[in-house]
């Protein structure tokens, strides 16, 4: 999964970004939007509903959000620190 990659390289670079709740609440939707997405894909693929994919993209896009939340708040307290 590309987009968890970019985020554990962000948050390798600037650990300052992780140490917050938001962080943790991001990691949370953004492995519960995995956890979803994959079965509802195959469920979706044989027939037996789409809910479960839709609920998980939905996740994944929320946690993409929430990662520009915490990059938009990381780099302007970079930017207030120099």
């Amino acid at each position: 999964w590309v987009s968890m990659a970019i985020f554990a390289f962000y948050y390798h670079l600037i650990p300052s970004a992780a140490s917050g709740v938001l962080a943790k609440a991001h990691f949370g939707v953004a492995a519960l939007g995995l956890l979803c997405v994959v079965p509802g894909i195959v469920m979706a693929l044989s027939d037996q509903g789409d809910t479960l994919a839709k609920l998980g993209s939905v996740l994944s896009l929320l946690s993409i959000v929430i990662f520009l939340i915490v990059v938009l708040r990381s780099s302007g307290s970079a930017r207030s620190n120099s």
